[in-house]
């Protein structure tokens, strides 16, 4: 009976799917629903310039103010506010759907690849459907490309046989976000691993690729020339530098061959036990506004175990000699040498510096147990091992489940008070428009207020038609994380206004 086992798989197979979609959605309704819960000036500009998009205002197409970070969110975010309007859920629900897609490609992947049963595939899929809260925030920001270099490499690896389709993809990820990399050197290694890539076939495929690579840049480029780089009324011209992908990677990184070390022993007791949840810490230490935290140590012990489970069942694979054919491996393993490639690059490029305020930097990572533990499953011919790697990581992702629960719960019943809407309401309040703030402040509330204040701001100006119009407002006031003059007024929790007095305007401090 066949086709009732067909209709048996193909019923598990959406069953799985659904799931993984539904999870996404509850992990990530927090911080797309609540616009208090995680949301910075970064997200805001990018929501501006949807907002301009819509009102035909500017025509972007990097970030404002760069000219390394496409501005593909702000573009998928316009047609939800031209139909609702600017709004924090507006601008990531185009994020909720990419997030909810990536889940339901991995689940697909991995089923089809490995011709494993959809649950099976299900599981290892946990480790980007499941996270803890505060990697769920990071991967729902809108400040510039950090879920998408998931969908980047999937599509990569869908497309590895279709080399112009491939050079496209290619193109417009790297041009996003430059992390879309990791994708090639993980599928050349896989190539050349299995011989594959020593072909004159493939290096014909790799030089179409390459040559679609260029002209798709070359394409995004001669648009660039006709974008609004800063904001409404500007142009390319108007920006100071102009810096590309490449030039942007090369100022950013950061490499010391003495601090490799140190960037590596950081990955291992700081980064990680952020971003799967072992190392206890505050949400509000993630920029998510809670009384909560995350993260349980024993956690690194479950992984350890899980390491340990499917490292063992892999090397006796391979070692095994059985006259089966056996499952191949390659999409798992390409999965692995993505996240491994993020985070080495990650703890080498960084002279050390791995904090908790750059997690979004290595948010790949996530793909590399997806990887090992995919790989366990479709090659361990024991029950009871397979048994135990999914036992572990179902208590992992149900670790995670319960601080998302936690969050929730407090959201719904006591929502925490966001002190950028306190700031805004205060300023709406005293029938202020114009002002001047740091960057993490006025472009938040001038969103937020969807331009009913305009704070300009003084140190990292993105939007300069801001500093015109802020420049031509007399009364326009100062808000700052210190008392900036002697009229000073705390409109929110170590945060004050001061108003201009003889003409003369505060300082601006951050708050």
């Amino acid at each position: 009976m066949d086709w009732a086992k067909g209709l048996l798989v193909r019923h598990e197979r959406t069953a799985a799917i659904g799931l993984a979609m539904l999870l996404v959605v509850a992990r990530s309704a927090v911080f797309v629903f609540w616009e208090q819960a995680a949301f910075d000036a970064d997200q805001a500009v990018m929501g501006l310039m949807a907002k301009h998009i819509v009102e035909g205002r500017a025509f972007p197409v990097f970030t404002y103010g760069q000219q390394y970070i496409l501005g593909v969110e702000a573009w998928l975010a316009a047609p939800l506010f031209f139909v609702a309007g600017p709004s924090v859920a507006a601008l990531k629900l185009p994020l909720l759907a990419i997030n909810a897609g990536i889940a339901a490609l991995l689940v697909l992947l991995l089923h089809r690849h490995l011709q494993i049963r959809p649950w099976l595939a299900f599981t290892p899929a946990l480790f980007f459907i499941l996270p803890p809260p505060g990697t769920a925030a990071a991967l729902l920001e809108a400040g510039g490309g950090n879920v998408e270099p998931f969908l980047y490499v999937l599509l990569l690896w869908l497309s590895r046989d279709r080399p112009a389709t491939f050079g496209a993809i290619l193109a417009i990820g790297f041009l996003h976000r430059p992390f879309t990399i990791y994708g090639v050197g993980a599928l050349l290694l896989v190539e050349a691993a299995d011989r594959s890539l020593f072909s004159w076939r493939r290096y014909r495929d790799i030089l179409v690729a390459a040559g679609t690579f260029v002209l798709v840049s070359l394409a995004v480029g001669a648009v660039n020339r006709m974008s609004s780089a800063l904001g409404p009324g500007t142009s390319l011209d108007d920006l100071p530098e102009i810096n590309g992908s490449l030039v942007e990677i090369g100022n950013r990184a950061c490499v010391s061959l003495a601090d490799v070390p140190i960037g590596l022993a950081r990955l291992v007791t700081v980064h990680w036990p952020l971003i799967f949840g072992w190392a206890r810490t505050p949400l509000r230490d993630l920029g998510i506004v809670s009384l909560s935290s995350q993260g349980v140590p024993a956690v690194g012990l479950l992984l350890v175990a899980l390491m340990g489970v499917t490292g063992v069942g892999i090397v006796r694979s391979i070692r095994r000699e059985e006259g089966r054919q056996p499952v191949n491996p390659r999409f798992p393993i390409y999965l692995m040498l993505v996240g491994l490639q993020s985070a080495l690059a990650y703890a080498f490029a960084r002279c050390g510096d791995v904090s908790l305020f750059t997690i979004r930097y290595d948010l790949l990572s996530l793909l590399a147990p997806v990887g090992l533990v995919a790989w366990h499953l479709s090659v361990e011919p024991r029950r009871r091992w397979r048994a135990a790697a999914i036992v572990l990581v179902a208590l992992w992702a149900g670790v995670g489940a319960i601080g998302h629960a936690r969050l929730a719960a407090e959201y719904a019943h006591r929502p925490p008070r966001g002190p950028f809407q306190q700031v805004a309401n205060a300023l709406l309040a005293r029938n202020i428009h114009y002002g001047r703030a740091g960057y993490w402040v006025a472009y938040h509330v001038t969103f937020i207020t969807r331009e009913r204040v305009i704070l300009s701001s003084e140190d990292v100006p993105r939007i300069t038609l801001y500093n015109a119009i802020v420049d031509a407002h007399p009364e326009a006031v100062t808000i700052s994380g210190t008392p900036c003059g002697p009229n000073a007024e705390e409109i929110a929790e170590d945060v004050f206004m001061c108003r201009p007095a003889n003409g003369e305007l505060g300082k601006a401090e951050e708050p």
